[in-house]
């Protein structure tokens, strides 16, 4: 089997091209020693097999993050039998940089210039020819999205991972090689001795890769000045009535979400139903009642969501897609600064929407530690989507009438709340500013249905996943715990202990259910319906105070263990303390003041 490496850029398409290629033959790891997820696939041309990895996005190789070494060392131990270097047609200015360095590396990659129609709609046209000659590379000008020459690339895999011609051609200047090969001599026993070298010069290499990459570029791209839509989208989105943009976009987002899944709510709830009473038709013994009021009741319950979390991702998939999502931390940049968080937070604060572990994970792109604690410490408070479920479960049975009003107002109350911390730990432990914004800004694109059916799939197999083990596991482990009754359970006794430090009327149930869901968030759903058997006792001010709790207080496990891996144990317990704390008073405070207004 042969084995080839993804590497390029952010945003220039490297993770649509790996699908492309491996379609579902997909296995999702982490590195050795890392949180970082690393995305393998497998497929097959000819008689040859291919294991493709899909290294992480970086604009350089010569940083120290954790991305850069994971790169470097992978490329120099595991020597892959070719290296794609995936470039953006419309900006190989900016993606060259990292083609030079691969060369410094001592590889030889093959050169996929994606986007190229959108390159040419912009009236970029690229010299492919000269390009190969400029390099001494194989370049393949493709468009994932439209699907052009992706079979031209397969081939050329194919050839070039049975052999590839050595030719060494030196780019720069003479006075620069003659520096390298003098430094070379202090890392001559290293395997990277160039790179190592070029790293020494500092400035000095930089400064001579941007004037290779200006010469590239004026012998091999020409320019037809052409009316960019993307300029004047950008002349209001990115203005200051960018925001008249935004809000209506996201309440569209909310409402679009209930009200189409509504009714696929429903049917898929009436068939879990219907299934309980089948199998609880059969007969009163332990198994029987294990799977119609374990499995079935509590993972039923939460599969019946999944229409919800399938809208929501295509409608989040659709503003990827279409470069709209890429400028909210630009627009949100010097608001977020006043609030004491950079520019760079806003990735992993958007992405913690989808789920707080990745949201995590992200905080490892801002380059001041301080600022990287802090994104970290509040990304949990953001509502992830394992917390949807338990939103839509309370919203379904108490607030019919006011679906997307209250989720809005729930997704902001998360927001408020992290922006509250954030002043808190500026002001008292971190005393430096943020720093500034440093992204870049893709064209915008129309969606094409391919890919937002991928991305939507991608996210929707992944919580299905879930349901099958973590949900399935747990639904089974509550009903066991609650098992032969519940009022003679170990759940019950420590429920009820709990129960009194709550000055809502939550009865143990209610308690051991928020217990559970430190295991995984949706276990809250199903282990409510296992234990309230669809007869939920919550008055309008305890289901309003539940709904915050659940929303604030410590996260589940895994985002437990990333918050360890990424900012440490110390950081890790101030989240669960801190968060259990504002859930607390928050959740008190809020059922005060419902009982007081609706009595």
């Amino acid at each position: 089997m042969k084995e080839i490496a993804l590497i390029g850029n952010p945003n220039v398409g490297k993770s649509s091209l790996f699908h492309k290629l491996t379609k579902e033959n997909v296995y999702i790891g982490n590195w050795p020693g890392v949180t970082v997820e690393k995305k393998e696939g497998l497929f097959k041309y000819k008689d040859e097999k291919f294991k493709v990895i899909d290294l992480p996005g970086l604009y350089t190789l010569s940083s120290e993050g954790i991305d850069q070494k994971i790169a470097i060392d992978y490329l120099i131990n595991n020597k892959p039998d070719l290296v794609i270097n995936i470039l953006d047609s419309t900006a190989l200015e900016k993606n060259l940089y990292l083609t030079l360095e691969l060369l410094d590396l001592g590889i030889k990659p093959l050169l996929v210039l994606n986007k190229i129609d959108k390159a040419e709609e912009l009236g970029i046209k690229i010299d492919v020819e000269k390009l190969k000659e400029k390099l001494n590379l194989e370049v393949i000008p493709i468009s994932v999205i439209k699907d052009i020459n992706i079979d031209k690339l397969i081939e050329k895999i194919y050839e070039l991972s049975k052999k590839q011609e050595d030719k060494k051609i030196t780019l720069y200047s003479k006075e620069i090689e003659e520096k390298i090969k003098k430094l070379e001599e202090k890392f001559k026993d290293k395997k990277i001795s160039r790179f190592l070298a070029t790293k020494e010069l500092g400035d000095e290499i930089v400064k001579e890769r941007y004037r290779v990459i200006e010469e590239i570029i004026k012998e091999c791209v020409k320019v037809e000045k052409k009316e960019d839509i993307t300029n004047l989208l950008d002349e209001v989105i990115l203005s200051k009535y960018g925001y008249l943009v935004m809000i209506p976009i996201f309440w569209l987002l909310f409402n679009f979400t209930f009200k189409t899944s509504a009714p696929l709510v429903d049917l898929i709830s009436l068939f879990f139903n219907t299934l309980a009473s089948y199998i609880k038709s059969l007969g009163n013994n332990f198994f029987i009642n294990l799977l119609a009021d374990g499995v079935i009741e509590g993972v039923g319950t939460v599969l019946s969501f999944i229409p919800i979390l399938a809208f929501m991702f295509i409608f989040l998939a659709i503003l990827e897609e279409s470069g709209y999502l890429s400028r909210i931390p630009y627009l949100l940049d010097s608001i977020l600064k006043k609030l004491g968080l950079p520019g760079e937070a806003s990735i992993p604060l958007i992405i913690s929407y989808g789920c707080n572990v990745p949201g995590v994970m992200a905080t490892r792109v801002i380059r001041d530690r301080a600022d990287r604690i802090i994104t970290a410490i509040i990304s949990p408070f953001i509502p992830c989507t394992a917390r949807l479920p338990i939103f839509a479960f309370f919203i379904a049975m108490f607030f019919k009438s006011y679906q997307g009003i209250l989720l809005v107002f729930y997704y902001f109350l998360g927001l408020f709340v992290a922006i509250f911390l954030t002043l808190i730990l500026r002001r008292v432990v971190f005393k430096t500013p943020p720093m500034e914004l440093i992204i870049e800004l893709p064209h915008y694109n129309v969606p094409t249905f391919s890919s937002i059916f991928r991305n939507t799939w991608f996210r929707v197999k992944a919580f299905l996943y879930k349901a099958s083990t973590i949900i399935l596991l747990g639904s089974i482990l509550i009903y066991l715990l609650t098992y032969p009754t519940p009022e003679s359970s170990l759940s019950y006794y420590v429920g009820e202990t709990l129960s009194h430090i709550f000055i809502q009327d939550w009865d143990w149930r209610a308690v051991v259910s928020l217990i559970y869901g430190v295991i995984a968030k949706e276990l809250v759903v199903s282990s409510l319906e296992i234990l309230y058997k669809g007869n939920l006792s919550f008055t309008l001010p305890s289901a309003l105070s539940y709904l915050v709790f659940s929303l604030l207080y410590f996260p589940c496990i895994a985002t437990l263990a990333t918050l360890k891996s990424e900012v440490g144990w110390k950081w890790a317990l101030f989240s669960m303390v801190s968060s259990l704390l504002i859930a607390y008073i928050l959740s008190s405070l809020i059922y005060v003041i419902a009982s007081l207004i609706l009595g």
